[in-house]
């Protein structure tokens, strides 16, 4: 297993494990990046949909956030070793814009 992040619009996104890095582009093209574009940070969308996705290895940084992250979720049991390559770690605030318009209302 390897962690890749995910950018969008130059700024890395998402930090998460898959198996290899062909496997890891299309999880991201095919799962993730619709979500980006209902998500919003800071009021904007995370992603616009049209500019590329990038997906690289994790910096060491990035991947020492990720560990940390995952052993404290595992510590509070919130998962388990098993869905390691499932899990995935946002490095920027996310609000979810369909939930906010639904509160208005």
């Amino acid at each position: 297993m390897n962690l890749y992040t995910l950018e969008a619009q130059d700024r890395a996104v998402l930090v998460f494990a898959e198996e290899t890095e062909e496997s890891a582009r299309t999880l991201a093209l095919e799962a993730i990046a619709e979500d980006l574009t209902i998500l919003e940070c800071d009021g904007q969308p995370v992603w616009d949909g049209e500019s590329p996705l990038v997906v690289r290895a994790a910096t060491k940084e990035e991947a020492e956030e990720w560990e940390a992250d995952f052993a404290q979720a595992l510590e509070e049991e919130e998962v388990t070793e098993e869905e390691r390559q499932g899990y995935a770690l946002f490095l920027i605030e996310v609000e979810d814009a369909e939930d906010e318009e639904g509160d208005e209302a």
